[in-house]
């Protein structure tokens, strides 16, 4: 059995934490007994682990820059006490703090990349290649920025992120037929993501008055929380929405906003895949995404979701196509979902971890486990129609979909 102790900022909502959860739930097929600290205390995924039978440890009981060195400190304390095989870090600070620990202790370190995205914090780049000496391997969605900016090749193992689909095909299994008339409730597009000047929000809002110019009584949910709500409300009284906008909150499962709506939107202004919007094309949402420059995405225009420029008056055009087209959403929401189902295998991506962790216990760096794609990736992109589709590699300048205008 292999002991990994699982490192993460804090255990709030998140796209990591529901990864570390996920892990924690399937490792131990894959003989990983998974142990976690978390910096900083509370959080909605501390209870979940918990209640896994998950050993969770706090190392303080609020953030503070100021309380680096005690953190550091700390977490060389807990490691000194127990005996692991392996750490597996999360998120930038994860990384920044837990591999001079592991470093010290002599204990091998794996981190994962989680985001794909244009505007990383300035340092996390230049951290991962400052410490390549230390980190035996880093886990990537994609491998082209890191390559980039100078990390070996080898240090680097592309393999997909471990989430559970099974509720979200759920929902797609039983959605009703996509509605050609609005009805008397009128159509609900929906938004979920962290309500962060970066998610794009203030977009959608700028948007709907045009939606509603075509369609009245839509309604347009935003699914989140976060540091920007008091300026997004702010802007709907502003724009008079508040009888056609409505804030849901935090969700903790969006399964039951999928099979309400009708559309789903990712407004993220440098963002490109991330957990919403998978869980969005599983359940067989047509979704309408901002086009970005990130390097990888998967959504492809006009066949598994629609896109649109970083513009109000492109986006509601979109939405309105959309809403007046059942056919099209119809269409888009089922090739996103078989999409899906043809690419992702969770029981392979844990073993996959499984061997990676052994192969860094074992101090093997050469050799690592390959990629996830010579394992589980079908032997075509299933996110661009088949006439286009190349074979998912390491070595392709294509390894994902590229949006279309």
């Amino acid at each position: 059995m292999i002991r990994v102790l699982l490192v993460i900022d804090h255990l709030g909502g998140g796209g990591a934490q529901e990864i570390v959860f996920q892990l924690c739930r399937r490792l131990r097929r894959a003989a990983v007994e998974p142990s976690v600290v978390s910096f900083h205390s509370g959080g909605l995924y501390l209870q979940k682990l918990q209640d896994l039978g998950v050993k969770v440890h706090v190392l303080l009981p609020k953030r503070s820059p100021l309380l680096f060195p005690l953190l550091v400190y700390r977490l060389f304390r807990f490691v000194s006490g127990r005996d692991f095989d392996v750490m597996h870090t999360f998120l930038p600070g994860g990384l920044l703090l837990s591999a001079p620990v592991a470093r010290l202790k002599g204990l091998p370190i794996v981190h994962s990349v989680l985001s794909i995205r244009n505007q990383p914090p300035a340092w996390y780049f230049p951290l991962m290649w400052a410490y390549q000496s230390i980190v035996a391997a880093y886990i990537v969605i994609q491998e082209e920025q890191l390559r980039r900016q100078g990390i070996s090749q080898h240090k680097l193992k592309i393999a997909e992120v471990l989430m559970d689909f099974d509720q979200a095909y759920a929902v797609h299994a039983g959605r009703k037929a996509y509605r050609p008339e609005a009805g008397e409730q009128g159509y609900i597009v929906l938004s979920a993501a962290r309500l962060h000047p970066h998610k794009g929000h203030d977009i959608a809002l700028r948007a709907w008055p045009r939606v509603l110019a075509r369609h009245p009584r839509a309604r347009l949910w935003i699914a989140g929380s976060g540091p920007d709500e008091a300026r997004l409300r702010g802007l709907v009284h502003t724009l008079g929405l508040k009888e056609s906008v409505e804030f849901l909150g935090y969700q903790e499962q969006l399964e039951q906003a999928f099979a309400q709506s009708d559309l789903f939107l990712r407004t993220s202004i440098n963002e490109g895949i991330n957990l919403v919007t998978l869980l969005a094309m599983a359940a067989g949402m047509p979704i309408i995404v901002i086009r970005t420059d990130v390097p990888k995405d998967y959504i492809t225009h006009g066949y598994t979701g629609w896109t649109s420029a970083l513009d109000e008056h492109n986006l509601a055009e979109a939405i309105v196509h959309l809403l007046d087209s059942a056919e099209l959403r119809r269409s888009l929401g089922s090739q996103a979902h078989n999409s899906i189902q043809a690419y992702y295998d969770a029981e392979r991506i844990v073993q996959f971890h499984g061997q990676l962790y052994r192969a860094v216990q074992q101090r093997q760096p050469a050799q690592l486990v390959p990629s996830m794609q010579e394992q589980v990736w079908p032997a075509y992109n299933p996110f661009v129609r088949p006439e286009r589709s190349e074979r998912m590699d390491s070595q392709s300048t294509k390894q994902a979909p590229v949006s279309e205008p």
